[in-house]
């Protein structure tokens, strides 16, 4: 890349390396979120069938998208569907309602994609009367980016899924409305902090402090740092907060990691005969900032990684990693096994940007766990006190806190689905997120308070030496 390719900052003649990187990461995202409207647009030329779920989500974000258009244009829906076709208002449901009102709301939705859309375009139009620019792919981005299309179905099967999706997320918008999530997550991108950890001296616990300690300085705004905002259904890079030793900036249960797929050769140097490395991922439950207010959004996350030797690794090819003083080269990478999706298997091996990027964030739904939630959870190979996995601080996974089986479950007493379906009713997977967001938001108001503190105290010394250099 030539130096005629980088934008210069202000006051240097050259950028530094994050700069560059933070820069082709923006690049990387725009043209991913060119294709996404690419997508999107044919699947609107088929006026595709949506699952119920897809139905409540996109409805959802459609009230999102009047809040924010009222907020910062104040265009209210009124001036966007006009007065006469009041059904439209139909198809834009709150997200903090009860889940029995949003259930029952929902019953008004029709299946397909052609009415929200056509509701989608009058805001654009709406947008432009008054003067403001607007992509109207942005918007449909911001209303459909949660959705698969590739895994609607009209003719679905009820296997309890779709259930346990709705639980899951009633768990995380309630604890996302009880701490206030969206604001919190706005409020620590305005601070420009991440949360890092600090080990107590002389005990196992640890304390949370939100600072800027391992933020690059030199340009590079908070939202790039933290990795801000997450987009479903994407591939995105480790954000650089995480990178440099510092927890994810939102509520996160880590279920457990498993092997995926089959393995392939590496070598070990020293070694005559090549070992064995897998393919392996990671899966966390977690509240993630999504879109231009930084909603609070329910997610799965899937850290993909190397397991070779008995640890994990960050995926990459043309690697050398080292464990207990051997040497292992990683030369070639499979392509992605199930359960990752066609469509996803595709985007990640025509990736272009290297290290390619290894997380996956997926929307809570009856696919999502239909497809992710069928693993052993005594197979899991996720333990807290092993420093090598991802974030060993976050304590010991879900498969770790509760038993290893789950009787009676509808999903079976050995799966994944089985434990989560367990740990929802008996009330323990809500207390697990629940812990998080509260060590988080009273974290961050404690370094807030003493943020505010420092600044008062060196304040008033600043004043005092200029007084006493007056009174001289």
């Amino acid at each position: 890349m030539s130096d005629n390719n980088v934008t210069p900052f202000p006051g240097r003649k050259r950028p530094t390396q994050e700069q560059v990187a933070a820069q082709e990461r923006e690049r990387a995202e725009h043209g991913a979120r060119e294709e996404d409207k690419r997508r999107l647009k044919k699947q609107f030329e088929q006026n595709q069938p949506l699952r119920a779920a897809d139905q409540i989500s996109v409805a959802q974000n459609l009230y999102g998208l009047f809040v924010r258009l009222k907020k910062e244009h104040g265009l209210g829906s009124s001036k966007i569907l006009g007065t006469r076709d009041k059904n439209k208002r139909d198809y834009a449901i709150p997200r903090d309602l009860p889940r029995e009102e949003i259930q029952r709301l929902s019953g008004r939705l029709r299946n397909h994609t052609d009415p929200y859309k056509s509701i989608v375009e009058l805001a654009a139009k709406a947008m432009e009367e008054v003067g403001l620019k607007v992509d109207v792919g942005d918007l449909f981005l911001e209303v459909f980016g949660q959705v698969d299309f590739r895994s609607t179905s009209s003719d679905e099967s009820d296997d309890g899924f779709e259930e346990l999706a709705s639980s899951l997320r009633f768990v995380a918008d309630a604890i996302s409305e009880n701490y206030g999530l969206s604001a919190f997550f706005r409020t620590i991108e305005h601070a420009g902090v991440a949360p890092s950890v600090v080990h107590m001296s002389g005990r196992k616990k640890i304390k949370i402090k939100f600072t800027s300690d391992n933020k690059d300085v030199d340009g590079i705004p908070p939202k790039w740092f933290l990795g801000w905002p997450i987009e479903l259904r994407q591939f995105t890079w480790v954000c650089d907060s995480e990178l440099r030793g510092d927890l994810p900036a939102y509520p996160m249960v880590i279920f457990g990691a498993w092997k995926v797929g089959s393995s392939f050769p590496v070598s070990v140097r020293g070694r005559r005969k090549p070992a064995e490395g897998w393919p392996a991922v990671v899966l966390s439950f977690c509240i993630v900032p999504t879109g231009k207010e930084r909603s609070a959004t329910p997610a799965l996350r899937i850290d993909l990684c190397i397991f070779a030797e008995g640890a994990f690794f960050d995926w990459g090819q043309g690697k050398k990693i080292t464990v207990d003083n051997h040497e292992i080269n990683v030369r070639t990478l499979p392509n992605l096994p199930a359960p990752f999706t066609t469509g996803d298997i595709e985007r990640h091996a025509s990736e272009s940007d290297w290290p390619r990027r290894d997380i996956l964030f997926l929307p809570i739904d009856g696919v999502v766990c239909r497809n992710w939630f069928k693993f052993q959870p005594g197979e899991s190979l996720y333990f807290c006190y092993d420093k090598a996995i991802p974030h060993p601080d976050l304590g010991p996974s879900l498969c770790e806190s509760f038993g290893l089986d789950a009787p009676f479950s509808p999903f079976g007493a050995d799966t994944l689905a089985g434990l989560v379906d367990v740990t929802l009713w008996t009330g323990g997977l809500d207390r697990l997120l629940e812990k998080q967001a509260k060590r988080l938001t009273e974290a961050f108001e404690a370094s807030r308070k003493a943020a505010a503190e420092l600044r008062e105290r060196g304040w008033e010394t600043v004043k005092k030496r200029l007084e006493d250099h007056e009174n001289t």
